[in-house]
């Protein structure tokens, strides 16, 4: 199954992750959200857009929050490791 196939059967036009009710990064958008984002400061991200047309939300749901952890450094593999080898 391709990853956008339940968007598109959904009639949707954003997709994003969700876990326990908040919605997480990443996110994708049908190309008529363009100009909006476009509009975006600096300091708000597309979740603004989502709020906007939260009708056109899809969300594809998970309850591991291990999914979402940012590891970009030997550091951060440190500390979090206790979270995903438990």
């Amino acid at each position: 199954m391709d990853v956008f196939e339940p968007i598109c059967i959904a009639e949707q036009k954003i997709g994003t992750m969700e876990c326990k009710n908040i919605w997480r990064s990443p996110n994708v958008f049908d190309a008529c959200y363009r100009p909006e984002l476009l509009q975006l400061s600096a300091d708000k991200g597309g979740k603004a857009v989502m709020k906007q047309h939260a009708e056109d939300v899809f969300c594809f749901r998970t309850e591991k929050e291990t999914q979402f952890l940012d590891i970009d450094t030997r550091e951060d593999l440190l500390r979090i490791s206790d979270k995903l080898f438990s």
